[in-house]
């Protein structure tokens, strides 16, 4: 059985930026509003519902990601 490809929406380079929802959001905005700028794709696991599991789902960004970026503060 082939396994499935879960494609971000363009070939640019991917910065995958993982994090809580519960924290840091005015952080997680300005990393994602910087990558913008600097003209790359930002990968957020939080945005938007997939009819993809969700493990598989942040698995298959991570993997299709050229740079990884974590936010993280108590959780």
């Amino acid at each position: 059985m082939e396994e499935l490809s879960i494609r971000t929406p363009d070939q640019r380079l991917r910065v995958f930026v993982s994090s809580t929802l519960a924290e840091l959001a005015d952080e997680r905005g300005a990393v994602h509003e910087a990558i913008e700028r600097l003209q790359l794709t930002p990968v957020m696991f939080e945005l938007g519902a997939r009819p993809h599991p969700p493990r598989n789902l942040y698995r298959a960004y991570l993997e299709q990601s050229h740079i990884f970026v974590g936010i993280y503060w108590q959780r």
